[in-house]
């Protein structure tokens, strides 16, 4: 049987990762088990998350949704940092649909504008 936690666990549980990762945080997408840094978004002076509402922590908007690529290669990976670049949650998963973070191209060029999906970044803690 599956282990159950209380909202209020999982929303202390989420609301613990915007603490960590305080404000100005950063969205890095790399290629393929964190290799090559392609795109970096980062926040200003706001929490990259709002508050957790029954597990959930949704992602607000930063300072700037539309970046350009800093290297060539195809998204699959990226992590949550500090603004001193500490990374506080990796191993997500990047694409165009059905992924934890949704971006308008995978595969990036230098030079290339890409766009992160606000509606689709939340996380999630669940029972397991």
């Amino acid at each position: 049987m599956a282990a159950s936690y209380s909202t209020a666990l999982r929303d202390a549980r989420q609301n613990a990762i915007t603490t960590a990762i305080g404000t100005a945080g950063k969205l890095v997408i790399k290629t393929a088990s964190g290799g090559t840094t392609l795109v970096t978004f980062t926040w200003g002076a706001v929490d990259m998350f709002g508050a957790s509402v029954t597990g959930v922590i949704t992602m607000v908007s930063p300072a700037a949704p539309t970046v350009v690529g800093v290297a060539a290669g195809t998204a699959t990976y990226a992590e949550l940092q500090t603004s001193a670049s500490v990374v506080v949650v990796s191993n997500l998963t990047v694409g165009t649909t059905a992924t934890d973070v949704i971006i308008t191209n995978t595969n990036i060029a230098v030079n290339d504008p890409i766009t992160l999906t606000f509606a689709s970044c939340t996380m999630t803690s669940g029972n397991i």
